[in-house]
């Protein structure tokens, strides 16, 4: 569990940023999509890409994540349970969608 959330908090810092150069790049598409074809550097994220999925395509997707990236980041360190941290972040959330 330690460990988890060590990886956790690493893989949301500045500090990733630093060790990996191109960390960005990890392409945000689907499993059916073969990004090296066209990209070879992508390579070494496909097999990641099962795990991976679109950003939702709304207006407000900005506002949004805003409100999703602090609960998940509650919930890695343990501060939050997961299911607390995806009702918190849903409160804030389904006011834009109503809109």
């Amino acid at each position: 569990m330690a460990a988890a959330h060590d990886l956790g908090r690493y893989l949301t810092s500045a500090e990733v940023a630093e060790d990996v150069p191109g960390w960005y790049l990890a392409p945000g598409t689907r499993e059916s999509i073969t990004v090296s074809d066209a990209t070879p550097e992508m390579l070494a994220f496909e097999e990641m890409l099962p795990d991976v999925r679109f950003m939702p395509l709304i207006e407000d997707w900005a506002q949004v994540d805003s409100f999703i990236h602090p609960e998940i980041q509650l919930a890695i360190s343990g501060q939050k349970s997961a299911q607390q941290a995806l009702d918190d972040a849903g409160a804030q959330i389904s006011p834009l969608l109503e809109e």
